[in-house]
């Protein structure tokens, strides 16, 4: 009756020993096949270990059934369950895995000599099974150390050095990137050594390296990249330790050869240095910085021009993390913070046909102007909701269509912002905006605030209910949940074309945090985009945005291709204004200071962030120029006109009566409007940034937070300088940009 048992339970483990057979033999036969192509051969080396130990196991299993139900027979009284049977031997297999047997079988086993023998058969060779593995980390660790020490070089040909602490998916991103994009990148994975004994021991410890370590090595394999294993990370070392004057950080960390990879950086021309903590907690990442940018060799790299280097932290872009920016910028260390959610915005300022104006009505009878503003909803009100009302506010910022030469006044603005949790998000995005959410709200602006599901019938009720459905044209959705972000973009897309005829004129952006879900949820953009008037001649509603591969890039983290833009739109205004400093000399004026002086570090926060937004926003002033424009004119004509042959603007006058010689007088309004558009969208960005309007100001008061230009376009006159002047300077260079006229690229 025991073997009885014992041979029903033995059932699974022995179909799972003959697949495990079958698929072992098709693997040696394939690789016999293969002969001597090796391409694969360290994934087929681990499928083989894998399969075996499973094979192993299922047999281990076979094994100690038997000898339970021979156990069991010979000891009258002693009756094993099927589930007995099969947990126990379960537990026994694995065992042998670690070369332990269990002592109280073994010693029931006296008169079974032969039963033993197998036993230890079994034994040696599923602990062979492990050997293997960790054989396999030996080796992988060993060729590392040799390609790290011997093999890599720092030279003319191969002078950017990339050193990465914390692997994950954002790191994976970068460096494949980096490795297709720059062809002089050496790149270092800094991976921590683990000295933990107690999660090292027995199975926890093999599971870490299968799972942990062999995603790093993988990650090296694919992209060409070497390991470092460091002891810690700075972070790590006591107060005490990493308090003392002149400490060899890197040393301490037992990072001696990344130190002379550093070092050889400072012979060689056009070397770069980026340093990159990309751990998930923030907080590990920031404390790493701070640790490191007191090692001597980081500060030599830092006083050193002929290298550039920089420290990028990933972490959210608040204000207390701003700080580090600006503390690392007194010491002439460049430090950047990769926030995925505020590149994710950023990006939409940099791609046109998602700009607000690309959905309003405009005018007919006043060019450039629109009949309609914006009418703007945003679902979750997380990193990325709070940055997209500062893309809306600002870039739904348009003329309304009673503007004259003299007064214009921005076209009404509704925002509604819906989040269960508002209750704990909203007060201190409020409070640092006075000038919007303070008792004197700009005209035409109506923000509410929303503290409810939406899922409720509430929001369907209030939010979406017809009178909005008609008027609302975009949208942005970003929940955390990319399934239930699309499902309510859809419902969002179906509600308002139940009442409205006419869609094109609807944005719904989506945020997508998961790479693995893009293909699936831009199908079902796709169905309805595609589905709802004239096919693939539909003007796109739902769109996709955010996804980590089109974040996490070489062009935008490395690159800095918004700031590029920033750079470029600042030496064009410089080339026709012949005014202000270059941007690398007004972002070094704080250092030069020798002192922390807040007010000039706002001021270079402020001028920067306006260079960047006035380089994205062009694209929406070439948009209304070309929609307004008169009959029957080309663009290429109109700037041909515009601009002499020395490439500077031909114009005359000041204030209200500027005029641009080569230009007709419809041409002209076109011009003004577009100056009229740059003073309410300036602003609205000041307003964003926490600046209040103040006529008793003598421009701008860093200290105060308040700007006398804050004001109507009529209240700009009698200010004392030409602020008008700087309005249409911003137009020309935004034209000068387009026509390609000045410079291209400023690094």
């Amino acid at each position: 009756m025991m073997y009885t048992d014992c041979l029903m339970a033995a059932l699974l483990p022995a179909a799972v020993a003959v697949v495990l057979a079958v698929s072992l033999a098709a693997q040696v036969f394939g690789a016999w096949r293969r002969g001597g192509d090796d391409s694969g051969a360290r994934i087929f080396s681990l499928r083989l270990i894998a399969t075996c130990m499973g094979l192993f196991l299922a047999t281990g299993m076979l094994l100690f059934m038997y000898v339970l139900g021979t156990i069991a027979s010979e000891h009258s009284g002693v009756h094993i369950s099927n589930v007995e049977y099969l947990l126990r031997s379960l537990i026994c297999s694995l065992d042998l895995f670690m070369l332990d047997v269990d002592s109280n079988i073994l010693d029931r086993l006296d008169s079974h000599s032969g039963l033993k023998a197998v036993i230890t058969v079994q034994a040696v060779m599923s602990f062979a099974c492990t050997v293997a593995l960790l054989a396999g980390m030996v080796y992988s660790r060993l060729r590392s150390y040799v390609r790290l020490r011997y093999r890599t070089r720092i030279d003319d040909a191969r002078n950017h050095l990339y050193l990465f602490f914390g692997i994950n998916r954002p790191t994976e991103l970068l460096i494949a990137d980096i490795a297709r994009r720059d062809p002089a990148a050496v790149t270092v994975l800094i991976d921590e050594a683990d000295l933990n004994d107690d999660s090292s021991d027995g199975w926890d410890g093999i599971v870490g390296l299968m799972t942990h370590k062999r995603r790093t090595y993988d990650l090296a394999a694919r992209t060409g990249a070497r390991i470092c294993v460091a002891s810690r990370q700075p972070a790590d070392i006591d107060p005490a330790t990493a308090s003392k004057p002149g400490l060899d950080m890197l040393g301490y960390l037992g990072l001696g050869r990344i130190r002379r990879l550093i070092g050889r950086l400072r012979g060689i021309n056009g070397a770069r240095l980026h340093i990159f903590f990309m751990d998930d907690d923030e907080e590990r990442n920031i404390r790493n910085i701070i640790a490191l940018a007191k090692d001597p060799t980081i500060s030599a790299v830092a006083a050193d021009p002929a290298v550039s280097h920089r420290i990028y932290c990933h972490a959210r872009r608040n204000g207390p993390n701003r700080v580090i920016e600006d503390v690392a910028l007194r010491r002439r260390l460049d430090i950047r913070i990769i926030d995925s959610s505020h590149i994710a915005v950023e990006l939409l300022k940099h791609t046109p046909r998602l700009h607000p104006a690309e959905v309003a009505r405009f005018s007919t009878e006043n060019p450039a102007t629109v009949e309609r503003g914006l009418d703007t909803l945003i679902v979750g009100f997380g990193e990325v909701g709070r940055d997209a009302f500062r893309f809306l506010y600002e870039f739904g910022t348009l003329v309304a269509d009673d503007a004259t030469a003299t007064h214009a006044r921005r076209a009404p603005f509704r925002c509604t912002i819906v989040d269960r949790g508002l209750d704990t998000l909203a007060g201190a995005f409020r409070a640092s905006m006075p000038a919007i959410f303070g008792p004197e709200a700009p005209a035409g602006a109506d923000i509410d605030f929303m503290a409810i599901d939406h899922n409720q019938s509430e929001f369907f009720d209030t939010v979406l209910s017809e009178t909005r459905a008609r008027t609302l044209n975009y949208v942005v959705v970003s929940t955390g949940d990319d399934d239930e972000a699309i499902a309510l973009a859809a419902r969002i897309f179906t509600r308002v074309r139940q009442v409205r005829d006419e869609i094109g004129d609807l944005r719904i952006l989506v945020r997508c945090t998961d790479d693995a879900k893009a293909e699936r949820l831009g199908k079902i953009a796709d169905h309805y985009n595609h589905g709802y008037g004239l096919g693939r001649a539909n003007r796109r509603v739902i769109e996709i945005f955010g996804l980590p591969c089109c974040t996490y890039t070489y062009d935008l983290v490395v690159g800095d291709r918004l700031e590029r833009a920033g750079h470029r739109f600042h030496a064009g205004y410089r080339r026709l204004s012949g005014v202000a400093d270059t941007w690398h000399a007004r972002r070094a004026a704080p250092a030069d200071t020798g002192t922390p002086d807040l007010d000039l570090l706002s001021r270079l926060r402020r001028q920067e962030s306006q260079d960047m937004a006035n380089a994205s926003h062009a694209a929406t002033k070439l948009r209304l120029l070309c929609r307004s424009l008169p009959a029957g004119t080309s663009r290429r004509d109109f700037l041909r006109r515009y601009f002499g042959p020395d490439g500077l603007p031909r114009c005359q006058g000041a204030g209200t009566q500027i005029r641009y010689t080569g230009l007709s007088e419809a041409e002209n309004l076109v011009v003004l409007r577009l100056a009229q558009l740059e003073h309410l969208r300036w602003v609205a960005a000041h307003e964003l940034l926490g600046y209040s309007p103040d006529p008793e100001a003598c421009g701008c008061d860093e200290r105060r937070r308040v700007h006398s230009c804050i004001c109507a376009w009529h209240e700009l006159d009698g200010k004392g300088p030409d602020f008008k002047r700087y309005d249409f300077g911003v137009v020309d260079t935004s034209l000068a940009i387009a026509a390609g006229i000045g410079p291209q690229e400023s690094r």
